[in-house]
């Protein structure tokens, strides 16, 4: 049998040419891209929310729950389309702070706007339930604390885009200093040119011999 090593390139002897490190990196990753991809195409995603926000939502399907917003997902062999791409799904359940609770209907029909594996269904508290006030300062509370996290979440990024910046400049720098101390190394051990020198020797009437160089 022939050994790999001495396989020649293609087209010559094509099924044992090994192709490089890089085009079998590139086409795993084409690979788990589209394997990511069809996974994503056979899941139905649904974000739950509350309003006012912060209830706490289950599925009635599983029982499962959080927070508001929360995000379920399903295989979508659980469902089947109609024609417009709706979904048939059961309903969830939302609880506030006060003790309010809402649902949806037990059975919901989703549609979706743009993406047919995205789907949102909003539960809304009965305003005529006690303590709307208590379930709205908490609603409050919850947009202060999400706009506290964006905003430190920006400012750790712009640091870390500073410190980034930072580190190339002095990359960039120091290669600066490396290549002209390297020019100016060169330079040092070129030799001097010395310009030639002309010389013409005169004989006078006296005899004498005189020099002259330019």
């Amino acid at each position: 049998m022939t050994a790999l090593s001495s396989c020649s390139p293609p087209p010559a002897l094509p099924w044992c040419y090994i192709p490089p490190m890089r085009t079998i990196a590139l086409i795993f990753a084409a690979l788990a891209s589209a394997t990511a991809q069809a996974q994503l195409a056979d899941t139905v995603f649904i974000t739950v929310t509350s309003q006012p926000d912060g209830a706490y939502i289950t599925d009635m399907r599983k029982g499962v729950g959080g927070m508001s917003p929360q995000i379920y997902s399903y295989p979508a062999s659980l469902f089947k389309k109609d024609d417009n791409g709706c979904i048939y799904t059961y309903g969830f359940d939302a609880r506030w702070g006060s003790g309010a609770a809402a649902s949806s209907t037990k059975a919901i029909r989703l549609c979706p706007s743009v993406d047919t594996t995205q789907f949102r269904v909003v539960v809304n508290r009965n305003p005529a339930d006690p303590d709307l006030d208590k379930d709205l300062r908490f609603a409050l509370e919850l947009a202060d604390r999400k706009q506290a996290a964006s905003a430190q979440a920006q400012a750790a990024a712009a640091q870390a885009q500073a410190e980034k910046d930072r580190r190339a400049n002095a990359l960039i720098e120091g290669l600066a200093a490396g290549f002209a101390g390297v020019m100016d190394a060169r330079a040092a051990r070129q030799p001097v040119q010395v310009a030639p020198m002309r010389c013409t020797s005169k004989r006078t009437i006296s005899g004498s011999v005189v020099t002259e160089c330019d």
